[in-house]
């Protein structure tokens, strides 16, 4: 359990920050890749502890990421052959979709597939992701002007007011986590 948010925040911030000078790159080194990648797992796993610790509002979690899923061709990605994307995925038919904060993380954090894609300068522009799950359905593609955002929004959220109950029959727990205040309750 996460007691104090601040400081796994102040590195998604940093990790923001990050992202977005290496968009403006010319070409990206070997050593930023490899930090890329790290960045991208630990951060997305960061997210998702601050989303079960109850460290970020409802406002941000249920914030929609628009995303690029480019359909699976059939053909099943290996541990031998998932860098082979060109031949699992049909990069010629994308289509956008809409996923939540949660849905993202657990691409990256159970990630099969994953790609780093660089602008034709050589600059970050997106992540390509499947999840051990996902990578049968399509290949996602999380575009860099996307993902800064998002970080962003998650490093400068604070729960200012917080409810809760619990089911007395099934033991199951309701939060409501705002970074606003709560309107009176109703009851």
């Amino acid at each position: 359990m996460i007691h104090e948010s601040h400081p796994w925040k102040q590195d998604i911030a940093r990790t923001a920050a990050y992202f977005s000078r290496l968009g403006a790159a010319a070409n990206l080194t070997e050593r930023q890749r490899v930090a890329i990648e790290k960045r991208t797992f630990l951060t997305f796993y960061s997210i998702r502890k601050l989303i079960e610790a109850k460290k970020l509002s409802d406002q941000v979690t249920s914030q929609r990421t628009s995303v690029i899923i480019y359909p699976s061709t059939g053909h099943p990605v290996t541990h031998i052959n998932w860098h082979r994307s060109d031949e699992h995925f049909h990069l010629d038919q994308p289509h956008s979709e809409s996923w939540d904060l949660l849905r993202l993380c657990h691409q990256f954090v159970h990630s099969y597939v994953f790609h780093i894609m660089e602008s034709e300068s050589g600059g970050f522009l997106a992540l390509m992701v499947a999840s051990d799950h996902q990578r049968t359905k399509g290949l996602l593609r999380l575009d860099i002007a996307d993902v800064v955002p998002l970080f962003h929004s998650v490093a400068s959220d604070d729960v200012v007011s917080m409810r809760w109950q619990r089911d007395i029959k099934t033991g199951k727990e309701t939060f409501v986590l705002s970074n606003t205040g709560l309107p009176d309750d109703p009851t």
